[in-house]
């Protein structure tokens, strides 16, 4: 799941693991139903068998590194003026810890 989580006065957003519910920072994956893109589920790579057997084999994933390198490719943000708006919220004390 992806969500927001305060620290002091920061809204940070996290990823947090769909099967113990504890925020993923380093080793986590990506899943979504083979051939039935939509819904994403987020795990540590620790997790991600215990997931599968809870929710059946039919689930590809990726590394939660290259999804997110993916996704920013996706989404054509220019990397110059984003990095400026992480500028800005950090000044406003948002963002992240």
């Amino acid at each position: 799941m992806i969500t927001i989580q305060y620290a002091g006065s920061k809204n940070c957003p996290v990823f947090l693991c769909d099967v113990c519910g504890e925020q993923i920072q380093q080793d986590g994956n990506v899943l979504w139903r083979h051939k039935k893109p939509g819904e994403l589920r987020f795990t540590h790579k620790r997790c991600n068998t215990t997931f599968k057997k809870a929710h059946g084999p039919d689930w590809d994933w990726l590394p939660l590194p290259a999804f997110l390198v993916y996704l920013w490719r996706n989404t054509a943000i220019d990397g110059g003026k984003a990095k400026k708006v992480v500028e800005l919220l950090a000044h406003f004390g948002e963002g992240g810890a």
